[in-house]
């Protein structure tokens, strides 16, 4: 071969001719050039694989990270949330009680006034102690009156415009 010579002689099996025979073959510079060509392409093609490949998992990773985000700032919000929620709930829970023990105060009170008022025996009053027992019923009534007057500024329920 010449040094110029770029051409590579190769052995390939001859169609049609028996089995062990052999044909000398030379490649040409288009063969060369197209078998060039041809790996290019096939390089090319597993490039463009990779590249899907690493766009998919590219996009995988923005999502997972997005997710993370989302999960980060949630978690947090609900956190505030739950605390804010619970120290909200917490005040009402102990106004309500305050109310529950006003509201059992208030009724046993009324139920005392109650008693002292339908225990005035009016009918037997005479009129040599009508007025001691007379005096005395206005006051148990008017103690009663201030009574719930007062539970009825502490106690919403007792106002009829209000609970309406």
């Amino acid at each position: 071969m010449n040094q110029g010579d770029s051409s590579a002689v190769t052995s390939l099996p001859v169609p049609g001719s028996p089995a062990g025979s052999v044909a000398a073959t030379t490649s040409t510079p288009k063969e060369e050039v197209d078998h060039k060509l041809q790996q290019a392409q096939e390089q090319l093609l597993k490039l463009r694989r990779l590249q899907e490949d690493l766009e998919r998992q590219k996009g995988d990773l923005e999502e997972l990270r997005r997710k993370q985000d989302e999960y980060s700032r949630g978690r947090g919000r609900v956190i505030e949330d739950l605390t804010r929620g619970m120290v909200l709930l917490e005040r009402e829970q102990v106004q309500a009680q305050r109310l529950a023990e006003l509201c059992v105060k208030t009724r046993q009170c009324f139920s005392e006034y109650l008693d002292q008022i339908q225990s005035i025996r009016d009918k037997e009053w005479t009129s040599a102690n009508l007025r001691p027992e007379l005096t005395k019923a206005l006051g148990v009534v008017e103690n009663a009156r201030i009574e719930y007057n007062r539970a009825c500024t502490k106690l919403d329920c007792l106002q009829p415009a209000k609970a309406a």
